[in-house]
């Protein structure tokens, strides 16, 4: 057979015909596998440090399934689910995240996904007014050793 498709899986049979007769052989059953097929590529994501991020993708096929998520082009060892989710983002995982989904058929790689990492949402500062010059001011914060700002955005107490 050339050019097979999924209709044409079923059973096979050949009928030899001869100067004796003919003789119809043993059915031979086709089974046609596709390989997966990505549906929905996994999407950027932006965080702040110390949150949790998700990446997800959609996939079909007629057999099971098989996912790897990729970090830079590094297998993660254990990331083998349509999901991927990582806790307490630190800068070092920022970057591109792709998974290799696969089937008996063969496998096909998603797009990249890029996570970015951003700098952790501040809380709490601690302000101050220069020289009671009540023009301008400072606050010192955990991100940022000193931001200076308006008086009218800080608040008077």
């Amino acid at each position: 057979l050339t050019n097979v498709q999924p209709g044409s899986a079923g059973g096979y049979s050949v009928v030899v015909f001869g100067d004796g007769g003919s003789s119809v052989s043993a059915i031979a059953r086709i089974t046609v596998l596709i390989p997966a097929r990505i549906v929905t590529q996994p999407v950027n994501v932006f965080v702040p440090a110390g949150s949790n991020a998700s990446l997800t993708i959609s996939a079909v096929s007629s057999t099971p399934i098989t996912y790897q998520w990729r970090f830079n082009g590094t297998n993660i060892t254990g990331a083998t689910n349509a999901s991927l989710s990582l806790t307490n983002v630190q800068f070092a995982q920022a970057g591109d995240y792709s998974v290799v989904v696969g089937n008996s058929a063969g496998s096909m790689t998603s797009s990249n996904a890029t996570l970015t990492v951003s700098a952790a949402v501040v809380r709490s500062a601690t302000c101050s007014l220069f020289k009671a010059s009540r023009l301008s001011g400072t606050c010192i914060t955990p991100v940022n050793p000193i931001v200076s700002f308006p008086l009218e955005s800080m608040p008077l107490i």
